[in-house]
């Protein structure tokens, strides 16, 4: 037996999901640590560095925590790094809503439903793991 299989034999049921969130929790990371090393600079402008700053910090420390939870089933913990990141997305999309009704150039039509989609993802796994501070265990 392989170590990857192993690795993977040792992920709890439904192993394919917690390793899809663990996933997207992943590019969370990301994208806090894009907003703090190089931000957009539409977004920025807008909000200002410290806001700007605040909402990188805010996506960082929700994807890590939504990392560190789905594995061992702290749905607590995971719970809490969801709300993190919907504070995160919702700063910049408010950002992007006002930029579409002052901007003169530029539809971000697009960008609002990158939101959506991405609020809509984690309100999924929110509502799967609603009812229990940790996994149940079998």
């Amino acid at each position: 037996m392989s170590w990857l299989t192993r690795v993977w034999e040792r992920v709890r049921e439904p192993r394919h999901l917690k390793v899809a969130y663990a996933v997207f929790y992943s590019i969370t990371i990301t994208l806090g640590l894009i907003a703090l090393i190089a931000p957009p600079q539409s977004i920025s402008g807008e909000l200002g560095p410290v806001l700007t700053v605040t909402w990188g910090v805010l996506a960082l420390i929700g994807g890590v925590g939504g990392l560190a939870s789905v594995f061992p089933g702290w749905w607590f913990a995971e719970r809490l790094s969801i709300v993190v990141i919907w504070c995160a997305l919702g700063m910049y999309l408010l950002v992007v809503i006002v930029l579409q009704v002052t901007s003169e150039s530029g539809a971000r039509w697009a960008q609002m439903t990158i939101f959506a989609l991405a609020a809509g993802l984690f309100y999924v796994r929110w509502y799967e793991i609603r009812e229990y501070s940790f996994e149940p265990r079998r």
